[in-house]
């Protein structure tokens, strides 16, 4: 049975699933979970794209953040991180979470 595509933007989304659903109800048995595994690659894939465009907006928003700070001078971006590893501490002990002693590296 062939299946003529027509231009996908045109249909909605329930239309084309009941065309779907029609056409997998004629494929033989054995053929079903190949349409699961592709149907899974879908989602994957999805999900692929999804991170990809989330790792693309982090990029951008560390791009700006990099050119605003680059006037200001070094020493001071320092005494701004050593404040807020300080305040992440206090928070930590505020919390009960804080670790004793001082951290040395990875």
């Amino acid at each position: 049975m062939a299946v003529q595509v027509q231009e996908r933007v045109s249909l909605p989304a329930h239309e084309i699933i009941g065309r779907v659903v029609v056409e997998v109800t004629h494929l033989p048995q054995e053929d079903l979970p190949l349409v699961l595994d592709f149907v899974e690659h879908l989602k994957q894939r999805q999900e692929t794209l999804r991170r990809k465009a989330l790792v693309a907006e982090i990029q951008a928003a560390a791009r700006r953040r990099a050119k605003e700070l680059a006037s200001v001078p070094p020493a001071q971006i320092v005494a701004r991180f050593d404040q807020l590893i300080e305040e992440i501490r206090q928070t930590a002990i505020d919390n009960g979470t804080a670790i004793e002693g001082d951290w040395e590296s990875d």
